[in-house]
């Protein structure tokens, strides 16, 4: 059976606002909580794929797998063609 006088809304959130605010609490504690491991994940990946690239970077400078190497630049223009080219005068 339905009462007759129901309850204002006032007196019912009155009634449960402390509930609702430790609620809301709680929940922006859990979402500070996610950002923050969030982005340290982040942060810690990042860290990582710069420091791979940066060793693949060092590889290829450094070793046998030169982004310009001597023999690749050669395999490019294999003779030296030199022939349209004016004589440097030393002025003797």
């Amino acid at each position: 059976m339905l009462r007759s006088d129901p309850p204002k809304l006032g007196v019912q959130l009155g009634q449960h606002l402390d509930d609702l605010r430790a609620t809301a609490a709680l929940h922006r504690l859990y979402v500070l909580f996610v950002m923050e491991h969030a982005t340290r994940r982040v942060h810690l990946v990042a860290g990582l794929v710069g420091t791979i690239l940066a060793d693949m970077h060092d590889e290829w400078q450094s070793g046998e797998r030169r982004y310009l190497s001597e023999g690749s630049m050669a395999q490019l223009k294999p003779t030296s063609d030199t022939g349209g080219m004016a004589a440097i005068d030393s002025g003797e």
